[in-house]
């Protein structure tokens, strides 16, 4: 089953900008995730502002 998620700010933000945070390698694999069509999502008209 394909799953589904919301995908909020922080997430776009820290793989534009902030290279170094923690999360970094981990975000990187989610967004990377989409491609693949393992998961697929969606996020707000005030993200894409």
């Amino acid at each position: 089953m394909k799953m589904n998620y919301f995908i909020d700010s922080d997430i776009f933000i820290i793989d534009l900008r902030y290279k170094r945070d923690k999360k970094y390698s981990q975000n990187l694999r989610f967004l990377h995730s989409f491609p693949e069509n393992e998961i697929s999502g969606f996020t707000s008209i005030f993200n894409l502002l």
